[in-house]
């Protein structure tokens, strides 16, 4: 999902601490039990996650990128042990969601199979307490216990200093909607692989993080919705990010906007615009400058609260996997499409009453 400026996709980033889930950086680790759970995701959190809403929705301009702020380039697993990518397992499932794709390099770099704002990759994943890394397709740590791996749960957790370098104010919502992109691409995988899972947010700011488990989720965390109906691994390899001069009309809806509410909560709507549609001028000129979305085949909208509220950041992660689910359902169709994760002051006033833009799938034949 890029914002303006994106670059190619820094080869990984720096390792969280070892075991269970990693604290944010900056930010002090959860003392045990739901108090610490609260003590994160409560009330303090709340003043601070609302301004961040609304400094990203109002456009505030990120500034000249600072090059010099760039986290550091690292792999993610320290001792990485290579995982394969046949079978049924946690390593196919790895491969056919977050790795690296073999069969695309940009710039030198491989590109990671989910989407990300601008190519920073702001999402790391553990199994179990094990670190993955997506460019090697390996888990850190001694010798791999292949059932062991199978049936842990696979944590998602932001990495927002690689985002926020980048694009500042205009942050949050692009790393939830990555975060809910990253969590739709494991649940599609583990539908394909016939080892469903269900997906558990426990929102945090740009601190949230999905748990991916076969079992019960975590205490108080807000359930997201279990694997939809498979797609075929050709579906999810071919997945792209389709250039936008690429994005032109006339285009066979397979009902997306059904497929995109079946992830969405209360408060939110989803709405495909045709080719042409008197509302996508008015969108581009909010698009964050990107190029013209009055020449797509079609721009499917999710939309949600207007104001800052305790569901916010659980909707960027329900945006982020009901336009994932769409374009896989695009991309089964035969359709282009490329995510659109950057909106300022986007309100819109329609079939599900008023609600901010919050993510969008621009669509071509």
């Amino acid at each position: 999902m890029p914002p303006p400026g994106g670059a190619a996709p820094p080869p990984g980033g720096a390792a969280p601490p070892p075991g269970g889930a990693p604290p944010c950086p900056g930010r002090a680790a959860p003392g045990p039990g739901p108090e610490g759970q609260r003590h994160r995701a409560g009330r303090a959190e709340e003043p601070r996650t609302a301004a961040a809403f609304r400094l990203a929705w109002s456009g505030a301009d990120p500034g000249p990128t600072d090059h010099a702020a760039r986290p550091a380039e690292a792999t993610t697993a320290a001792r990485p042990v290579p995982l394969p990518r046949d079978g049924t397992g946690t390593g196919a499932l790895l491969a056919l969601s977050l790795a690296a794709d073999p069969d695309r390099v940009v710039g030198g770099v491989r590109l990671r199979r989910v989407p990300s704002a601008g190519g920073r990759y702001p999402v790391d994943a553990r199994v179990g307490a094990r670190v993955y890394d997506p460019l090697a397709h390996a888990l850190d740590g001694g010798p791999a216990d292949p059932g062991a791996d199978d049936h842990a749960d696979l944590v998602l957790h932001l990495a927002p200093e690689r985002t926020t370098w980048r694009y500042g104010p205009r942050s949050l919502p692009v790393l939830l909607l990555d975060l809910g992109h990253a969590a739709a691409a494991v649940l599609a995988a583990a539908a394909t692989l016939r080892r469903p899972r269900t997906a558990h947010l426990v929102p945090d700011g740009d601190c949230s993080r999905v748990v991916l488990t076969s079992g019960p989720g975590p205490d108080g965390a807000v359930p997201l919705g279990a694997s939809a109906d498979p797609h075929p691994a050709a579906v999810l390899r071919a997945r792209r990010s389709a250039p936008f001069a690429s994005l032109r009309p006339p285009v066979a809806d397979p009902g997306l906007d059904r497929v995109a509410r079946t992830r969405l909560g209360a408060g939110q709507h989803a709405a495909l615009l045709d080719a042409g549609h008197p509302l996508a001028a008015a969108l581009t000129r909010r698009a964050c400058g990107l190029p013209d979305l009055t020449g797509v085949g079609g721009l499917l909208v999710v939309t949600g609260d207007v104001d800052p509220g305790p569901d916010t950041v659980a909707q960027h992660v329900r945006a982020g996997l009901a336009v994932h689910d769409a374009w896989l359902t695009a991309t089964a169709a035969g359709l282009t499409a490329r995510p659109v994760g950057c909106w300022v002051e986007a309100v819109l006033h329609g079939p599900g009453g008023r609600g901010r833009v919050h993510h969008a799938l621009a669509l071509g034949a």
